[in-house]
């Protein structure tokens, strides 16, 4: 949404500012995944969190609180250098 908002243009059919702020998020998006190996929650966890018990599982070995910080830091630093 920051990326959208920093880079967006106001005339909806701007086709090339669309373009633009897609190529924008792809790279974050690739950085993200070069650092971390993954931009989905499932994969960056190991496990699929659409079942409970796996979520219950995640919480139960800490991997929200060990895991997830690091994540939006990741993606805090890699926001940064785009704005």
């Amino acid at each position: 949404m920051v990326l959208n908002l920093r880079y967006r243009n106001s005339k909806i059919e701007d086709s090339e500012a669309k373009e633009k702020i897609y190529r924008v998020i792809r790279a974050f998006s690739e950085e993200f995944k070069n650092m971390n190996g993954s931009i989905i929650c499932n994969d960056l966890l190991g496990l699929n969190l659409n079942k409970e018990e796996n979520r219950i599982l995640a919480r139960k070995n800490g991997l929200f609180k060990e895991k997830c910080p690091k994540f939006v830091e990741d993606a805090i630093n890699i926001l940064e250098s785009f704005l």
